[in-house]
Parts: C-alpha cells; structure tokens; sequence
C-alpha cells in the first residue's frame, strides 16, 4: 500500500502545476478578450456643420424623456452640475458601445451618453451610449 500512496502522491503533485498553468492561462485569455472589448467599445462621436455634440449622465429615463447630469466630456465628473431633461424625438437613433442600431427604449439610468442636437434648435439627432 506504501508504493500506491506514494504513486497517487506524485501524480497529484504532477497535477497540480498544469492546473495553475491552466488557471493563468484562462485568466490571460480573459484578459485579452477585455482588452479586445475595450477596443471595440471606443465610440467617436463627431458633430457635422450645424450640429454640436453634449455629454451627460442619464439620471432618468421615462418614455422617450431623459433627465440628465450635463458634462463637458464624457470622463467629467457630474458632481455640482444641475439635472436637465430633454425629449428623443421618436425614431431617433441610438447607437451601442458596440455600433450597433436600438431605440430609445434601450436607454438606463446610469449610462454615460453623447447625443448630437441641431444647432439651430437643439433638437436631438442622435444619441450614443459611450459607457
């Protein structure tokens, strides 16, 4: 029986540094899907002649009326800024992290968005969720 525990001994001792190389690489697998994730979700919002881009913070959202923290950029910290509200006119577009096409409906408290109004009117154009 002595050689048989020894035997399991050193199999388990043989395992168990190919189970920590699995674990590491499992974990730099995760984090260069991250990464990747992180590349993907970079979203450049650009006015075109006539239009201005705004940042904010939802606070809340109610149909297609938003109540937001307004920020110069879309890092800016939201302390000492006052709520705003605006209206989405319906069918305006709103664009994911991910490029991809949603309504309104889509829309969180929480999220930091960009959204293109109208020089001339403020109107809503388009609306970005960036983070």
């Amino acid at each position: 029986m002595g050689i048989k525990m020894k035997k399991a001994k050193k199999k388990r001792l043989l395992l168990l540094p190919i189970g920590i190389m699995a674990v590491m690489a499992l974990a730099a697998l995760k984090q260069s899907e991250k990464e990747e994730n992180d590349k993907q979700s970079k979203i450049t919002v650009q006015a075109a002649g006539g239009e201005n881009v705004k940042y904010g913070t939802l606070y809340a959202v109610r149909g297609n009326e938003i109540t937001y923290y307004e920020t110069a950029k879309k890092e800016e910290s939201i302390d000492g800024v006052q709520l705003q509200t605006a209206l989405i006119p319906v069918g305006t577009p709103v664009m994911t992290r991910l490029g991809t096409e949603t309504t309104f409906s889509r829309l969180a408290a929480g999220d930091n968005i960009a959204f293109v109004t109208r020089a001339d009117n403020g109107d809503i154009e388009a609306v970005y969720i960036v983070d």
